[in-house]
C-alpha cells in the first residue's frame, strides 16, 4: 500500500491542472477496500485520476470482466456472445476519452494512464498470433489519438504545466 504521505503521479499532475483518466488495470487497490461501500482512497479515482474506467485486481475475464466506472460497478456495453473483448473496450474508452479533452478542450494539458492489463488475448474465433491485439492497439491510438491533424502541431513531448512552465 501507498503510505498517504506519498502522492502518486496523477495526483501531482491534476494538482497542477492536468485533466486526469485511467483506462484498464488497477492493482493497487488492497482487496479489503474492493467494497462498494469503501474506502475508496486508494482507487484510482481516489489517487489522482478524475475518471477511471476498467478492473480492480491483477486480472479478470477478458470477456466477461468486473468494470467500474469511478468506484460503481457498471456491466460491459456487450456480452461475450456479441462478441465483447475487454482490450477493445478499454482501448475505445480511452481514446474516446482523449478525443473528448482535445476536442472540448484543445491546448490543456491531459494524462491518460492505460493498462490493459495481461497480454491482451486475440478474441475468440481469431486466428491472430498473441501480439496481433496489442500491435492493433498501438495502430489505433496512434492513428485516432496522436496521428498529427491536418495542418497541425504536434504537442511538445516534455510535461509543461497549463501556464507553460515545465514540470
Amino acid at each position: 500500500m501507498r503510505p498517504h504521505i506519498k502522492a502518486p503521479v496523477a495526483e501531482i499532475l491534476r494538482l497542477n491542472g492536468y485533466s486526469t483518466a485511467q483506462s484498464g488495470k488497477c492493482h493497487e487497490v488492497p482487496v479489503w477496500q474492493t467494497s462498494p461501500t469503501g474506502p475508496f482512497d486508494a482507487w484510482p479515482t481516489g489517487s489522482g485520476f478524475e475518471h477511471f474506467y476498467g478492473f480492480v485486481g491483477g486480472g479478470t475475464n477478458q470477456h466477461e470482466p468486473a468494470l467500474y466506472e469511478g468506484a460503481a460497478s457498471v456491466a460491459p456495453p456487450k456480452t461475450a456472445a456479441e462478441g465483447y473483448h475487454l482490450t477493445g473496450d478499454l482501448t475505445d474508452r480511452a481514446i474516446a476519452w482523449i478525443r473528448r479533452q482535445r476536442t472540448l478542450t484543445p491546448g490543456h494539458s491531459f494524462f491518460c494512464y492505460f493498462a490493459p492489463g495481461a497480454t491482451p488475448r486475440s478474441p475468440p474465433g481469431t486466428r491472430s498470433p498473441p501480439s496481433a491485439p496489442l500491435v492493433t492497439i498501438v495502430h489505433r491510438c496512434y492513428r485516432h489519438v496522436v496521428a498529427r491533424p491536418p495542418g497541425g502541431v504536434m504537442a511538445s513531448p516534455s510535461v509543461r504545466r497549463p501556464g507553460g512552465s515545465v514540470l
